[in-house]
Formats: C-alpha cells, sequence, structure tokens
C-alpha cells in the first residue's frame, strides 16, 4: 500500500514536472527515484537508551544496509568495505585486519604516532615562523594528520613520491564520493552512461587505488599490512575489492571522520582554557613519575588510559559534536521490543540511532547534558555509558580504529599544550554553533589561536 501510495505521488509529481520547462527530465526522475526509495528503505529512529541495548546488544550478528541505502556508485566505493559488510565476510575480513588495531596493537604504535605527530605540529610552527601568536584552522592545518599515521600503519614507510601520490587521490576521488552522497539515478547501475565523466572518475580512481595499492604491496610485501591483506586475498576467502575498499574506508573515507573529530576536540578545548590547564598539570606529573623511576612505559600508559582528563577531554568532544546525526542502517536477526509501548519491531527492520537524542540525554548526563565538563566522566561507569554514548558504534562491534583516533587525537593534545595554549578567536561560539555545509559529517570551519607559554 505504502508503495502505491508513494507511485501515485510520483505520478503527480512527474504532472507538475511535465507543465514546468525549468527541470530537465534526468532531474524529475531522479525526484522519483527519491519519493520511491524513501517508501522502500524505511527505518526505525531509536531516541531511547534502553531501546538501544535491547536492540544493539548483539550488534555482531547485526545485517548493514546494503552499500548504507547509498545506491549503486555508493557500492563501487565502499560497498564491500569492513565498515559496510555483514556475517561471515565480515568477521573473516576483520580476522585479517584487528591485530594492528586493537587496544594492544594500538599501544605497539604508540611511538610511531607520537613522532608523526610532533613532526606534523612542528612543521605547523614552522610555517608560522617567527610569531609568538599564531593562528591554526582547526580543520586544514590538522586534517592529514589522522591520515599520515594510518597511512605508516598500512604501507610502512613511504617515500616521498609515494606520499604525494596517496594525497593527489584524495582530491581524485573526492568528486566521485561527493555524487555518490548525492543519489538520484546513480543508485543505479544502468544510469552509469548517462554519466561518462562520472564514469571516467569512477574507473580512473578504482584503477589508480589497486595500482598504488599493488606496487607498495610486491615492494613491501608483509612487512606491510596491505602486503599481508592482498596476499591473503589471493587465496580467499577475503576479496581484493574488499581490501581495496577497506583501505579506501580507512584513509579516504574516514579523513573527514577523523578530521571531524578532532577539529571540534581542540575547538572546544581553546574555548574552555581550565580544562587546558588541568591536562597540562596531569601530564606533566605523569612525565615527571616517568622520568623519576626511568620508566618510559609510564608515559604509555598515562597516554593509554581512559580515566584521565586527556582522556575525558576527548571523550566529552565526541559527545557534544556528534560527527553523524544518525547511524548507519542495520537490521538485528531477530524481533524485538521496544518503546515506553512495548512495540514489536519484526527481524530484518533496519533501525538508526539519533545521535544527539543518546549523547545529550538529560536523564542519564543531567541537567547540564549541553555542558562541557570533563569531571563527569568519573562520575560514571563504563558499563553504564556503553548504550548512553555513541561514538564508534554501540554493542560488540565497534570501530576497528578506535583506539588509534584515541591516542592521535591525544598525542596531539599533549604537542600542543607542552608549548602553549589554545585561545579561542571571536568566531569560535559561532563555530560552536554552526558546521561546515558541503560535508557528510558534522564538522566546524573556524580557526583557533596559538600561544607559546611564557
Amino acid at each position: 500500500m505504502a508503495l502505491a501510495l508513494a507511485w501515485l505521488e510520483a505520478v503527480a509529481l512527474l504532472l507538475l514536472l511535465a507543465l514546468s520547462t525549468k527541470i530537465s527530465p534526468r532531474d524529475a526522475l531522479s525526484w522519483i527515484i527519491s519519493i520511491y526509495l524513501r517508501q522502500k528503505y524505511r527505518v526505525l529512529v531509536l531516541t531511547r537508551s534502553e531501546d538501544v541495548f535491547e536492540i544493539f546488544r548483539d550488534s555482531h550478528n547485526h545485517i548493514k544496509a546494503p552499500a548504507n541505502h547509498s545506491g549503486w556508485l555508493f557500492a563501487e566505493l565502499l560497498g564491500d568495505c569492513l565498515g559496510l559488510i555483514s556475517g561471515a565476510p565480515y568477521k573473516t575480513l576483520h580476522a585479517a585486519l584487528k591485530e594492528p588495531f586493537n587496544q594492544r596493537g594500538s599501544a605497539g604504535q604508540l611511538a610511531a604516532i607520537q613522532d608523526v605527530t610532533s613532526r606534523h605540529f612542528r612543521a605547523l610552527l614552522a610555517s608560522q615562523p617567527d610569531k609568538q601568536d599564531r593562528r591554526f584552522h582547526v580543520v586544514r592545518d590538522f586534517e592529514m594528520l589522522p591520515f599520515r599515521v594510518v597511512a605508516r600503519m598500512l604501507y610502512g614507510d613511504l617515500s616521498d613520491h609515494d606520499e604525494a601520490e596517496l594525497q593527489a587521490l584524495i582530491g581524485f576521488r573526492a568528486g566521485v564520493f561527493r555524487r555518490s552522497m548525492q543519489g538520484g539515478l546513480l543508485r543505479f547501475r544502468w544510469a552509469i552512461h548517462l554519466y561518462p565523466s562520472v564514469k571516467r572518475s569512477l574507473r580512473g580512481f578504482q584503477n589508480r587505488w589497486a595500482d598504488f595499492n599493488m606496487r607498495i604491496a610486491r615492494r613491501n610485501g608483509d612487512a606491510s599490512l596491505v602486503g599481508q591483506l592482498l596476499r591473503q586475498a589471493e587465496i580467499g576467502p577475503i576479496t581484493a575489492r574488499q581490501v581495496h575498499q577497506t583501505l579506501d574506508e580507512m584513509l579516504f573515507a574516514n579523513l573527514d571522520v577523523a578530521a571531524g573529530s578532532l577539529a571540534w576536540h581542540l575547538l572546544l578545548l581553546s574555548a574552555h582554557p581550565d580544562a587546558q590547564h588541568v591536562i597540562r598539570t596531569e601530564a606533566a606529573q605523569a612525565q615527571q613519575n616517568s622520568d623519576e623511576t626511568g620508566d618510559p612505559a609510564k608515559w604509555d600508559a598515562y597516554l593509554c588510559s581512559s580515566s584521565s582528563y586527556l582522556a575525558s577531554a576527548v571523550l566529552e568532544a565526541a559527545r557534544l559534536k556528534p560527527l553523524a546525526a544518525f547511524t548507519v542502517p542495520q537490521a538485528a536477526p531477530t524481533s524485538r521490543v521496544v518503546g515506553p509501548r512495548q512495540f514489536v519491531v519484526p527481524a530484518g527492520m533496519s533501525y538508526i540511532v539519533d545521535t544527539q537524542a543518546i549523547n545529550m540525554g538529560q536523564q542519564f548526563w543531567g541537567a547540564d547534558a549541553s555542558a562541557y565538563r570533563l569531571e563527569r566522566w568519573s562520575e560514571k561507569r563504563a558499563t553504564d555509558v556503553r548504550y548512553n554514548y555513541w561514538r564508534f558504534g554501540f554493542g560488540p562491534r565497534n570501530c576497528l580504529g578506535r583506539h588509534v583516533a584515541d591516542l592521535v587525537m591525544k598525542c596531539l593534545t599533549i604537542e600542543i599544550l607542552k608549548a602553549g595554549q589554545l585561545v579561542a578567536g571571536p568566531e569560535t561560539s559561532r563555530a560552536l554553533g554552526e558546521r561546515k555545509r558541503d560535508c557528510w559529517i558534522a564538522m566546524p570551519d573556524a580557526s583557533v589561536e596559538f600561544r607559546k607559554l611564557d
């Protein structure tokens, strides 16, 4: 019945468009398809933490929406990446990737992460020499830091030529990805022939991306993660398409995600000098303890700790500024009972979570839920937070790169606060209430001032 009504609505729209000379037939058809898809891909929106628990307690068994319900062009870029596949293919690919990115593996990369971070920040300072007070854009000046860290983990050491080629691929891919997010006719494979320039860009990126990965794999072999993955793809059961798309997910798709997280964290820190002072004091004490005992592991333990003020600052920024308004659609394998009226949802129905409703819910977070307050994280048990906070997912299935992402943000924060402090500018209040309109995730557009310590 719903689909029939959708088609009646579409026909009525087509009649109206037929009377207009301002809209092309191709755009009119795209609009009709959008109406149809709104009915076809219905989802249930969750806003209560108790419902999130009921649904996501077995998230490792969920079925992710095919290509995120975004259509064929999106699927050509990311439809078979780790984050969007389910069942046996997900478990097999995850097993091949998890060791370097789990908590122990990420901690083992800490020295490399600190090295890349230090070099990145020193280069930023050198780009504005002889200035006591410098200004840094929270996105543009820091977005390549997590990219370089992950690239080093995937490929090992890269030559200047390799790194330049990898960065050139960012822009080459961006246009295709942007077009995939616009939906319309390119949700369907046959429509690619109506867009020859998009077809050329897609195939060009796919070929260059595969060539780059295979070249590094041949050169570095099993000494690189990409070499290990592509060798496994030769014998199965993982495929080369899964490998290339997952590498895309880690580097390109997550470039905006990592940059957005880092940007909101820095912007909020700049607006709260008291938080900077607390973290700087805490870090100095941790460094002193490490130096006095001659045990560098104590400093590493501080950076890896989840109970420090440093960790709380990372968590609090992500709570206040979730990068996505809603989570990726996914379906539970069995029926569930949700809502205050105990509504029975059949197996296979897709769910999304309203991240703002969960992260800012006053029932759990209190009357000051909208305030930036680091102390709240020492007041809550991790088990209680689990389904009242969205950042890397809910339940047993979480983002593979969460530990690395945290370490990058912590290491950069320490680099900054050891050398100086961040100062909010006149645009900070505005920026905290807005987001870039040309980006698929919530990302600020602002600069902060960096002042050297006396």
